[in-house]
């Protein structure tokens, strides 16, 4: 997606302030552009070490605990 698209699809938000100038109203688009960039490109290297997580108090159950340490796990290589 372009920047002028971006633009244009979120002008019309009500919730949007209408004192943003185009490069405020570009710039979400160029994160997730940068975003995705990332997430094809980048490969973290291996940890070893202890995880420290922090919660909410309100934690939406996809993300409590057991199971995303169930997810880590299940993601987590081994040399």
């Amino acid at each position: 997606m372009t920047d002028a698209r971006f633009v244009e699809l979120v002008r019309p938000v009500p919730e949007l302030p209408g004192s943003l100038d185009e490069a405020e109203l570009a710039a979400p688009a160029e994160v997730t552009a940068n975003n995705r960039r990332l997430t094809v490109e980048f490969t973290p290297a291996s940890y070893r070490g202890d995880l420290l997580l922090f919660t909410t108090a309100r934690l939406p159950d996809a993300l409590a605990p057991a199971r995303l340490l169930a997810a880590v796990r299940r993601r987590a290589r081994r040399p």
